[in-house]
């Protein structure tokens, strides 16, 4: 009976920790579907980055394929590709408490097991006397890359 009110004791701890930690974020990223398209298969979302700091923050992105950056926490979904003529790695600057929303249409390519997902920003910081082409393909096709993950969105 000590033991499982020591395990207990434990979860809610770490739990506790966890809650904070989440608070203390320096990026939040907030997802929202914002419609279906006639085609069931495709899901308008919006993806808002907050600076949650009180100092200004600085991320990589890509101008035009900014999906590059987002990943999805689901595999029977996609994001689909956004063309364009001009495509370069640039800044995403965001003063406190700033946020910046992008919009992200995701493919349904077959059934999922869960009824919503997550979307995660890839955290890209790139120095400014960095060859900015080379370091971003370098850090984005990292697997240790550190990804700030948004609440779950609902599969419609």
């Amino acid at each position: 009976m000590k033991n499982i009110f020591s395990i207990i004791l434990f979860i809610l701890l770490i739990s506790c920790g966890n809650k904070k930690h989440k608070e203390n974020q320096e990026l939040i990223l907030t997802a929202n579907a914002i419609k279906t398209t006639n085609n069931s298969k495709e899901l308008k979302i919006q993806i808002k980055l907050t600076n949650n700091s009180e100092s200004v923050k600085s991320y990589s992105i890509m101008s035009c394929s900014y999906s590059d950056n987002f990943v999805l926490g689901n595999s029977a979904l996609l994001i689909s590709p956004i063309e364009c003529d001009k495509n370069f790695p640039a800044r995403l600057i965001l003063n406190p408490n700033q946020s910046k929303t992008h919009n992200l249409t995701i493919l349904k390519i077959r059934a999922s097991k869960t009824e919503d997902f997550k979307i995660g920003f890839k955290i890209i910081k790139i120095q400014d006397n960095s060859n900015y082409f080379d370091e971003y393909e370098k850090q984005i096709k990292d697997p240790n890359i550190k990804i700030v993950w948004s609440n779950p969105v609902k599969i419609q």
